[in-house]
């Protein structure tokens, strides 16, 4: 369960990001083989040196995809929660993970952690309070 609380944090991880750059990149390759014009392939060429220009540079100027920012920021948790030793099979631990990932600025994964805790902690109380009803009716 915790893997999955985890793993759900925000959805990708960089890999995941890198890899649908590289499909996309696919996806237009195949696109234009199915019908190869010089027109096309000289604008299929053209896009794809500039996408890949405009991510270097982007990169070079400190700007970050979007996913791929918020994909470090689950790599970062994930490593915070794996050296911290928090157990995050409990309310609390998520409850950390949740504080921990705020400061670094992944908010959804806080938003998200806080929620999962929020859930584990009703899931408890009202498991309690089934055993202290059915207690309750076995004294009576």
């Amino acid at each position: 369960m915790a893997q999955n609380i985890v793993g759900g944090l925000f959805g990708q991880t960089t890999q995941d990001v890198y890899d649908n750059y590289a499909a996309q990149d696919r996806a237009n390759a195949i696109a234009l083989m199915n019908s190869p014009t010089k027109n096309q392939m000289g604008i299929f060429y053209g896009s794809q040196i500039g996408s890949g220009l405009g991510r270097a540079a982007a990169g070079l100027l400190g700007a970050e995809d979007p996913r791929l920012q918020q994909a470090k920021q689950i790599e970062q948790v994930k490593q915070w929660i794996a050296q911290s030793g928090i157990d995050i099979n409990s309310p609390e631990g998520l409850a950390q993970a949740a504080q921990y990932a705020q400061s670094i600025g992944a908010t959804e994964g806080a938003m998200y952690l806080g929620q999962q805790a929020q859930t584990m902690s009703k899931s408890a109380a009202e498991e309690k309070l089934k055993e202290a009803q059915a207690y309750a009716a076995i004294k009576k």
